[in-house]
């Protein structure tokens, strides 16, 4: 009977053992998540503005270069709705690839994300096309 008493303890404690892990998993997993899902408003907002100066080069055969702004009326880009990324600089790399730079707000206020392209690139709505890079500047 004593034994049974000490494998059912042993029991209880391998689960409570196995409960706190799994939580601590799936809290980890939501936070890997909410990261995501907020760094993809940012690179939708890259790929905006992207496809924006592509067609403003098309027409005027220039880039336009702007200073961490939030709304470009010659672009009709207006960043003021994104809850994390809504401020933003573009600016000529070399002759000829120009960069994009969204900076995060708030709770991404660490993260910036970067967009290279050139002239002769195609428009596309397809994030997985882009070279996107995401940067964690140090707190």
């Amino acid at each position: 009977m004593e034994k049974n008493k000490i494998a059912i303890i042993k029991n209880y404690i391998i689960l409570v053992i196995v409960t706190v892990l799994s939580g601590f998993a799936i809290f980890l997993t939501y936070q890997e998540y909410i990261l995501s899902s907020r760094l993809t408003l940012g690179q939708i907002l890259c790929s905006q503005i992207r496809n924006a100066q592509l067609v403003y080069y098309k027409e005027h055969n220039e880039y336009i270069s702007l200073d961490k702004v939030f709304f470009s009326d010659d672009l009709g880009i207006d960043a003021r709705n994104n809850p994390y990324f809504y401020t933003f600089s573009t600016y000529p790399v070399d002759s000829n690839i120009q960069r994009i730079v969204v900076f995060g707000s708030d709770k991404m206020k660490d993260y910036e994300i970067h967009l290279d392209f050139k002239p002769s690139d195609r428009r596309t709505n397809n994030l997985r096309d882009l070279d996107i890079k995401v940067v964690k500047n140090k707190p």
